[in-house]
């Protein structure tokens, strides 16, 4: 014998309803509101416990060409998603740290000659590139880059420009001296090293062959490289 209809039961294909087993929008009854739906591009979640800054340093810190998002988040302490709340992502992270890496070039001296202007800016360079590894590289790499340091370039060009150059001369000067400071810093030891297998190979066949040269640290090479250049622009710089 089937049990007697209350008529509690929800109608057939129907989930939900109210509390009271009333039909939805009955008299007395209540109706529960939908969840507000999340706007598009509004963060949501708890407040970081980190800085902008501590991201910055940790990229800095683990390498400007070769950090991840998982990577700081670990140096952080944190999951990767609470960085994305204060970043867009890798390249807008990338972007920040050459802003203050370039930030904190110091200018030349006010009363320093052209010679000095260029040689200050290759030497802050390459003292940049060793304090920050992975920054030449990306530099190297990823010429797009510059983009984000626009300002400062821009400043560098000032510098050589009101020292007696026109702009496309400055453009020409800061173009070859900063390339070569780059590639010095990234390929010295792979020059040098060819250099040895030369040299190995003329004394097996009974010449002289000089070392002195290759006893020479990147960093003194790289100062003849860049004292050739100078020396060169003193007869002739052209204008791009």
């Amino acid at each position: 014998m089937l049990p007697e209809d209350t008529g509690s039961h929800a109608p057939a294909g129907r989930t939900g309803g109210s509390s009271t087993g009333a039909p939805y929008g009955a008299p007395g009854t209540t109706v529960r509101r939908q969840d507000p739906v999340r706007r598009v591009g509004k963060k949501t979640g708890p407040k970081p416990r980190f800085s902008r800054q501590d991201v910055i340093d940790a990229a800095l810190d683990i390498g400007i060409n070769s950090f991840t998002m998982a990577a700081v988040a670990s140096r952080l302490g944190v999951a990767a998603p609470a960085v994305y709340r204060l970043f867009d992502g890798r390249d807008d992270v990338t972007r920040a740290c050459l802003v203050e890496v370039v930030a904190e070039m110091p200018r030349p001296d006010e009363d320093a000659d052209w010679e000095a202007v260029i040689r200050h800016w290759a030497e802050r360079t390459w003292e940049t590139s060793e304090k920050y590894p992975g920054l030449a590289r990306l530099l190297m790499s990823s010429p797009e880059n510059y983009e984000h340091i626009r300002d400062r370039l821009q400043s560098m060009l000032t510098t050589v420009v009101d020292r007696g150059f026109t702009p496309g001369q400055a453009a020409f000067a800061l173009d070859l001296v900063l390339g070569m400071t780059l590639s010095s810093f990234l390929g010295g030891s792979s020059v040098r090293s060819a250099v040895a297998d030369v040299a190995v190979a003329a004394e097996a066949q009974g010449r002289e062959f000089d070392r002195s040269s290759m006893e020479r640290s990147d960093r003194e090479i790289f100062e003849y490289k860049l004292q050739f250049i100078i020396d060169g622009m003193k007869d002739h710089c052209p204008d791009i």
